[in-house]
């Protein structure tokens, strides 16, 4: 099932704009497997950055990073180098949250994922900082998946007005790459 979703992804959506699916699952039944797997093909097909939002409890955000470092590692003799970036901001003197430093070359080996909760704060702090260097944006390929999509992610305002939830409106600018409703 990792392949038929990765089947459907593509890194030019210059004319086509983001792409979106939707998977569901049973409680218990390898949707986090399905996600690591999705992961390390969509890496080993040149997506070099992977942004999963977890829902709005931070001990179970800290379980998936875990469990995906775990999973993305599993050896530790892969041909990708995987990074786990936590919580990553503009604010952070933490070596690890320098994108000037990532190597997003088409032939690095190294990958980098993020476990954001759907948290206003966290989320703005990291499209800000996901965008702020202009010259690593623009070699970011990125994949976007929600890990509890039926939780804040849905614009539950009357779809007759233009405002959206703000966590649903984070999302989009997220998606779209857009800082300037920050």
């Amino acid at each position: 099932s990792s392949f038929e979703i990765l089947r459907n992804l593509s890194m030019d959506t210059v004319e086509s704009g983001p792409i979106k699916g939707l998977v569901v699952g049973n409680v218990q039944s390898g949707k986090t497997a399905n996600m690591a797997g999705l992961i390390a093909m969509a890496a080993d097909n040149g997506f070099n950055f992977f942004i999963i939002l977890s829902g709005v409890i931070e001990n179970l955000r800290q379980q998936t990073a875990n469990r995906l470092y775990s999973d993305l590692n599993i050896s530790g003799n892969g041909n990708l180098h995987w990074h786990h970036i936590d919580r990553p901001s503009l604010r952070s003197k933490l070596p690890e949250h320098d994108i000037s430093k990532y190597n997003l070359a088409s032939n690095a080996r190294d990958r980098y994922f993020t476990v954001c909760l759907k948290n206003s704060t966290r989320l703005n702090s990291l499209i800000k900082w996901l965008y702020d260097d202009k010259n690593k944006a623009k070699q970011l390929k990125i994949l976007v998946i929600d890990d509890e999509a039926d939780q804040a992610s849905i614009n539950t305002n009357d779809i007759e007005e233009e405002d959206r939830t703000k966590i649903n409106k984070l999302i989009i600018d997220l998606v779209n790459g857009d800082v300037r409703g920050m």
